[in-house]
């Protein structure tokens, strides 16, 4: 066996010590299409990550112009919906392209949190939204379109305020 072959294996060994631990914690049984709903989320910030980078909330706070120490004006940013942040354990992670080249949120990604918050869709939805391919934007992920601030809110609104 090759060398990579082995450190897969031993990789792959050791999530299923992690998973198993964590499922058999649980009270309620974890059906094979969450577990693979809840792999799928992980892969898609990784990817995210992998692409734009994901700051902490002390990292946005300085890059949206706080001098004070810590995250708590990215945190209160987030709260008021305007600034994109998702949870991670217990804390918040801040998508690296919602900021502009001059550190501040993008209008495009400010009118979707506005949207959002009135639609009740979660920040961690909003994000993996961002970063995949729409079929309402032929294909296009409304992440590489920001300037498009019309097109994009249509997008997001006619994806997620749909009524049936």
């Amino acid at each position: 066996m090759q060398r990579r072959e082995m450190a897969d294996i031993t990789a792959m060994r050791g999530a299923i010590d992690v998973l198993g631990s964590a499922i058999s914690s649980l009270d309620q049984p974890v059906s094979p299409q969450m577990a693979a709903g809840v792999a799928a989320s992980s892969r898609a910030r990784r990817a995210i990550g992998d692409e734009f980078g994901w700051l902490t909330a002390t990292e946005a706070s300085r890059l949206l112009g706080s001098t004070q120490p810590g995250g708590a004006y990215a945190n209160d940013q987030r709260k008021n919906a305007k600034a994109l942040g998702v949870p991670v354990r217990n804390t918040f992670a801040y998508p690296g392209f919602q900021f502009t080249d001059s550190g501040h949120v993008h209008p495009t990604v400010l009118a979707v949190l506005r949207s959002a918050d009135s639609l009740a869709v979660d920040a961690d939805t909003v994000v993996q939204w961002f970063c995949l391919p729409s079929a309402g934007l032929d294909g296009v992920r409304p992440v590489d379109i920001l300037i498009e601030d019309e097109t994009v809110l249509a997008d997001f609104n006619g994806r997620f305020g749909a009524q049936w």
